[in-house]
């Protein structure tokens, strides 16, 4: 679990190959659900990093205390992703 003060950017990251390269070229989205009480703060699509083929990311700060979970959704023909970050009081 990653963890992040609230106003600090927090940078997802993504990386997907296949056979060992990087897959350019996808649109990666992301949703961003609050573990307590389930709601979606944000939500949008990943940016590729043009300096690194097959890795997609995105920047945001969260300006409110907690766990939150972020969902990586994928093209089909690749496996969705998760992983929780949590946000603390500065």
């Amino acid at each position: 679990m990653d963890v992040v003060a609230v106003g600090e950017v927090y940078y997802m990251a993504i990386f997907i190959r296949s056979g060992g390269k990087g897959i350019p070229g996808l649109s990666v989205r992301y949703e961003i659900v609050k573990c307590k009480g389930g709601l979606t703060y944000a939500a949008g699509g990943l940016i590729e990093d043009t300096l690194h083929p097959g890795v997609y990311v995105r920047g945001i700060q969260f300006v409110e205390p907690g766990q939150y979970r972020v969902l990586y959704y994928l093209p089909d023909g690749y496996d969705d992703s998760m992983e929780t970050v949590y946000v603390k009081a500065i």
